[in-house]
């Protein structure tokens, strides 16, 4: 249920593009959405087709990239990727636990298409 804030924020989004520059139809979205949000991208779709009806986005695709979760670990500088489906923290390089997140929350507009 949380999508649909998100996907009323993507809507704003693309039509204030849409408005700015001239569009008559928003036909592509472009996102980057980390693998840490909950979101769901089949959800969002759904969504945004019920908050885009008779608007210039009516129709438009989203196109989600996922962004997956790198960490930083905090005793050897390592940067990996963590499997969302095992959640394990451990650096490869020593085991350590402890790390910074470098990327997996995003939620970026990156581009929008428009006719």
């Amino acid at each position: 249920m949380h999508e649909l804030p998100v996907t009323e924020e993507i809507l704003k989004i693309a039509l204030n593009h849409g408005e700015k520059n001239g569009a008559h139809k928003i036909v592509r979205i472009y996102l980057s959405i980390g693998e840490l949000t909950d979101l769901i991208d089949e959800w969002v779709q759904r969504y945004f087709d019920y908050l885009a009806k008779d608007s210039m986005a009516q129709d438009a695709k989203l196109i989600i990239e996922r962004i997956p979760i790198r960490v930083l670990c905090d005793e050897c500088g390592e940067t990996f990727e963590v499997d969302k489906k095992i959640m394990d923290f451990a650096c490869p390089a020593c085991g350590e636990r402890s790390a910074k997140l470098l990327s997996g929350r995003e939620f970026t507009v990156k581009s929008i298409e428009i006719m």
